[in-house]
Order: structure tokens, then sequence, then C-alpha cells
């Protein structure tokens, strides 16, 4: 009897790409936690230096062999047909340039690459996963926000710094302005069906069936945010964070809703 030909949907390898950076996700926290808990329990400086290298010498090889078996058993074994990949070459060389400037960042500041990498590694698979579940206005709003959140928890973090302190309004003035600029440029594409011409090439930022208030909210809400976070201080950037998550959250909502709409029709 003839085999039967499993053929790969465009939604399998969409959820093999998720169901592998998930996967890349918690062994590279894993790696992580695993590197920090050690430091820990090490006082001395020359052997915690020798700790530090034995565990990226470990820890990120690790992650690419694991990623590299996922991408064998998970990709179509039909090589003809390069689009239905589970992974590209592209994705593989840019992570392991970023877990090889990680190892870096961790071998020279240790406590400060580590607790970066437990926000920006989450971030990072988040966004990846937005990207191919969700529109692409979703994307381009989520992008945004991961970038105001980050800016927001810095004025939490090093707000309160002497040296620090007069510069503080005048970032969160520009940066405001930048969440502005975002509100003019989603305006522009979505009068343009939802592609944003640069130049001489065309990027599409939206689908053009969602609508535009989730954009302006955004960018209003972001720009008032920063500038209270700027004048006032942590405190204000603590609050402003809560804001800012709840927005997340109702947007989140929205564009599921939108999205599953969608599919029905």
């Amino acid at each position: 009897m003839a085999s039967k030909e499993i053929k790969t949907t465009k939604s399998d390898i969409i959820a093999n790409r998720i169901m592998i950076v998930v996967v890349y996700t918690f062994a590279v926290l894993a790696a992580l936690v695993f590197i920090n808990r050690g430091m820990n329990y090490i006082t001395d400086t020359s052997i915690r230096d020798r700790y530090i290298i034995n565990a990226l010498v470990v820890s990120i090889p690790s992650v690419l062999l694991a990623g590299a078996l996922l991408y064998f058993f998970c990709a179509k074994r039909n090589r003809e047909r390069a689009a239905a990949r589970t992974l590209s070459p592209g994705f593989v060389l840019a992570l392991a340039l970023v877990l090889f400037a990680l190892g870096i960042a961790i071998r020279l500041t240790p406590v400060k690459a580590i607790s970066t990498a437990y926000l920006l590694v989450p971030i990072l698979a988040v966004l990846y996963i937005v990207f191919y579940s969700y529109q692409r206005e979703c994307f381009v709003m989520a992008t945004a926000f991961a970038v105001v959140g980050i800016i927001d928890y810095l004025f939490y973090k090093v707000g309160n710094y002497v040296a620090l302190r007069a510069a503080r309004l005048p970032v969160a003035i520009v940066i405001a302005l930048l969440c502005v600029g975002y509100i003019l440029v989603m305006w522009k594409a979505e009068k343009e069906g939802g592609l944003l011409k640069v130049g001489g090439r065309k990027i599409r930022l939206s689908s053009g069936t969602t609508g535009l208030w989730p954009h302006i909210v955004f960018g209003v809400l972001g720009a008032v945010v920063l500038v209270l976070a700027g004048a006032i201080g942590p405190m204000a950037a603590y609050y402003g964070a809560m804001v800012l998550l709840g927005f997340a959250v109702l947007a989140g909502v929205y564009y599921t809703v939108m999205l599953a709409a969608s599919e029905r029709r």
C-alpha cells in the first residue's frame, strides 16, 4: 500500500515555529537561572570567573543544540519547498548571534546582563509569537508598547539617580513626541490601505480591518505616562506601568476578538 502523503499547511508551520520559540525561551531562561544561582553560592572572585566561563560553555551551546534538533525534527523533509521549513537559516543565525552577545555580556557584567536578559528574552519571544499569530497592526503596536514599557521601566529603576535627574524630563518629552509620531505614521498607513511607503519600498503596518483607535489611545497614553514619569519620577513610572499593562490586556482582547471574527468569514 502506498504511503499517504502528509501535507504541511501554513497553520502547521506557524504552530511549529511558535512551539520552537517557546522551547527556546524556556531553555535560555533555565540557563540564566542556572548561571545566576551558581554565582550566588560563590564568593571567591577567581572561582566565580571560572564558573561563569564554564557555565556559558555548557549552557549556550546546549541551547543551540536543542534548537538544531528541533529544527531537523520539525522541518518539512521536502527541501524543494523552502517556504515550508519551520525555521529559516536567518532565524537560526540571528539566534546564534543573540546568544553569543548574551554570553559576552554575562562574562563582562554578570548581574546586570542576567537581570536584563530576564526582561528582554520573554519580550522578544512574545513579539515573535504576536508577529505570526495576530494582525500586523497588533505586532506593530506590541513592538511600540515594548519600547515604551522598557523606557518606563528604566525611569522606575534609575529615575532618582542624581546624575540622571536633570535629563529625565527632556528625555521623556522627546519620547512622548515619538509616541505622537507613531500615531501619525499609523494614520498615514491606514489611509494607504495599511501600507507605508519608505523610499522605494512599501511596508505593511496594518491589515486595514481593525481601525485606528487603539493606536491613537496607545500613543496618547504612552506620551502622558512618559511625561509624568519624567516630571514626577519612579512613583509615576510605577503607576504608569500599571495603566499601560491594563491597556495592553484590553488591546490584546480586542485584537483576538477581531481575529476570530475575520476567520469566521
